[in-house]
């Protein structure tokens, strides 16, 4: 394994402890997703950290939390996604994990990773259309979306950017799904 991946582990192992103790706090605040983008961003060291959660009749992913101006433009702006649009609504929607092999400013070639398949190869590629400005997020070149899943369905997404070319492989999802998965206890919580 590579160093990269081992830093990248051990990242994801003191933020999943640390997203731990946020869930048996009882002290919850409301701004619980600022703390969890913020708490990634820190320890991973990515370019940006999104949370979306999902509105009542699960047709809009809501921006909740994101990093850097970007994500309090986004905030500010109540930057929403459709459902089964773009890589965010599209992970939602198809309950996959989504990873962006490279970007185009305003359009994006992504890898859907159906969850039987997520540490398998690449099912398919295809193109769709960006739902987040590139003017907000110049320096993207990859990204890497997880479905955060509770017993009842999905409820929302993380979404993981980097400023490098192909930063997200296969092996980083068992590495990130664990994360998702506190976050929707988290989530459940409040």
């Amino acid at each position: 394994m590579s160093t990269a991946y081992e830093n990248r582990k051990s990242s994801c192992a003191n933020i999943t402890q640390a997203l731990k103790q946020l869930v048996n706090s009882s002290a919850k605040s409301d701004d619980f997703a600022q703390q969890i983008v913020d708490l990634i961003q820190h320890e991973s060291a990515l370019y940006f950290v999104g949370l979306f959660l999902l509105d009542p009749p699960k047709e809009w992913a809501i921006f909740k939390a994101g990093n850097c101006d970007a994500g309090q433009e986004m905030r500010i702006r109540g930057h929403k996604i459709p459902v089964g649009k773009g890589p965010v609504g599209r992970s939602i929607s198809m309950k996959a994990v989504c990873i962006v092999d490279f970007y185009i400013p305003d359009r994006l070639f992504i890898s859907i990773l159906p969850p039987k398949m997520q540490l398998e190869p690449i099912a398919h590629l295809e193109t769709i259309e960006a739902t987040i400005p590139a003017s907000l997020l110049p320096d993207t070149w990859s990204q890497m979306i997880i479905p955060i899943r509770t017993e009842q369905g999905i409820i929302g997404a993380l979404d993981l950017q980097s400023s490098e070319k192909v930063n997200f492989h296969h092996q980083d999802i068992a590495l990130f799904l664990p994360l998702a998965d506190q976050i929707a206890l988290v989530c459940e919580g409040c």
